[in-house]
Parts: C-alpha cells; structure tokens; sequence
C-alpha cells in the first residue's frame, strides 16, 4: 500500500502512530545535557507516579514554592521604589540635576510595570449571554473536573484549546479553535 504525502508535512498515521516523532534521536551533547536529560527523566517518572496514583493530589511546599513568590514579590518591591523614588525626586530635587534623575526612575519604574494581558482583538469573543448553552456545557465539565468556569469564550481558526487569563480581576477566558 502506497502511503501518499505531501513533503511540506510530516506523514502521520494516527492508527499506528507511524511517524509521529520522525526526527533522528538527538545524541547528548555533553555531562550538562545528559545531567539535564536524566534529571528530566526522572522527574517524568515521578510525576507519572504521582499523578496515576487515586489519591487526591495536594500542592506541595518546597523551595520553588517558595521562592518564585519572594522573587515576584522583590520585583514588584523593586518597581514601587523606582516609581516612588522617581517622584520623590523629581519634586523635591529642583534647582539640581535630581529631576533628571528622578524622571529616569519614572520611565524604568514604567517599563517594569506589571502588565495584564487583554482579550484577543483579532478573534470573536463569547459571553454568558451570546452562548448560553456553550456556558452551560462549559459550567457542567468544570464541574465534573472540578475546576471553575470560564467568564469569556474566543474562537479562532486554529485546532487547539487553552485557558488563559485576562484583566486586572485575572477572569479566565476559554479559546477554543473552530477545529474542535
């Protein structure tokens, strides 16, 4: 049986995953890239275990839970003392060069401010009362998983699903592809 293919893709057969990972196996690189790939490793098989098992799966404390929100928290430190060092400054520094200064300290303050990502533009966006039965589906399987529900639907024209958030209030929002 001849298999046709067009050589722009990569031919897939999604009865016998024939091809699904066509490339060479990549060979290691060196002792940081095998370290890499072994720790990797076993991190998977953790994981696996972990998440097959029936318990109920609860966030564990450990150093990166600890740390990712005391690097935020000294970023966003680190910002309100450049905006507010910058006025500071710029106010009480007249008759020197602090203003300059202090204004250098409001436009860096400005460029790290946090920024809340927004609704797509480019896509059409649904809401509970443009889609009531969409939100109600939506509604039942958050439920089942137990999870919460979505506040905004997109649609675009690509085969995959995601949620993300959007806004200052972090309201989470649906995309859904016309593909699914």
């Amino acid at each position: 049986m001849e298999i046709r293919t067009d050589h722009r893709f990569v031919a897939w057969c999604a009865a016998c995953d024939w091809n699904v990972d066509p490339g060479e196996p990549e060979e290691p690189g060196g002792r940081l890239d095998t370290l890499r790939r072994r720790l990797a490793g076993e991190h998977g098989e953790r994981l696996l275990a972990e998440v097959t098992t029936d318990e109920l799966l609860r966030p564990r404390r450990d150093a990166a839970s600890v740390l990712a929100p005391a690097l935020a928290l000294a970023v966003h430190g680190f910002t309100a003392a450049l905006l507010v060092g910058g006025v500071l400054l710029v106010i009480l520094g007249w008759g020197s060069a602090l203003p300059v200064l202090g204004a250098l300290c409001l436009f860096i303050g400005w460029l790290l401010r946090p920024r809340f990502p927004r609704l797509p533009e480019d896509e059409q966006v649904l809401y509970r009362a443009d889609a009531p039965a969409l939100f109600a589906l939506i509604d039942e399987v958050a439920g089942v998983v137990g999870t919460t529900g979505v506040h905004a639907v997109a649609v675009n024209a690509d085969a995959n699903a995601s949620v993300s958030t959007y806004g200052l209030r972090r309201r989470r929002l649906l995309t859904i592809g016309l593909g699914l």
